[in-house]
């Protein structure tokens, strides 16, 4: 079954509170900072966004295969403080990427 570690980055913005990593639509983790939270998911295509209060990441579609280990960071930096990011932008103020594919 393949496994997407969910990861919060080094960041300021609400440091002191947990982003909420939905998956499928679903609320999968609640990811503080410098936390990692292993995700096991059934092969196929899934998608991946992050939230904190009204700010969110874009969706991030990921196809897994059996065996795969992905992670997944999410962070707000500077730009998601910013007058645009929080809010005009509020639905892509973070930042998700996959930062490690095995």
């Amino acid at each position: 079954m393949p496994t997407v570690i969910l990861v919060r980055g080094f960041d300021f913005l609400g440091s002191g509170r947990k982003f909420k990593f939905y998956l499928d639509g679903s609320l999968a983790a609640k990811v503080g900072r410098f936390d990692r939270i292993r995700v096991e998911v059934p092969p196929g295509t899934h998608e991946i966004q992050a939230r904190l209060d009204w700010l969110r990441s874009s969706p991030l579609e990921l196809q897994l295969q059996s065996g795969d280990v992905v992670t997944v960071e999410a962070t707000a930096g500077a730009r998601a403080a910013g007058f645009t990011a929080f809010f005009l932008k509020p639905r892509s103020a973070i930042d998700l990427l996959v930062t490690e594919r095995q």
